[in-house]
């Protein structure tokens, strides 16, 4: 397939110039997936099915989280537009 030669550099070239780096602050919620081991090595989850139950829901609370906040920054980009 010919074309563009597009990788995830260019990529994030154009989301910073486009977007700017105040609002790719919500990737970091990225780092909320650590929280089930954190919390195995504080041997606070001690048990294999608890330890599942955590990743689980901290895959579901972090992706919940990041579509609100990719919503909200294209509403805010779309809305500096006037489209």
């Amino acid at each position: 397939m010919a074309g563009l030669p597009v990788n995830c550099y260019t990529l994030f070239y154009f989301t910073l110039r486009f977007v700017g780096c105040e609002g790719l602050r919500f990737l970091r919620l990225i780092y909320m997936l650590n929280t089930p081991e954190l919390l195995q090595l504080l041997h606070i989850i001690k048990s294999n099915n608890r330890i599942r139950v955590a990743k689980a829901l901290t895959v579901v609370l972090v992706v919940w989280m990041l579509g609100a906040s990719m919503y909200f920054l294209v509403g805010g980009i779309m809305s500096s537009l006037n489209v």
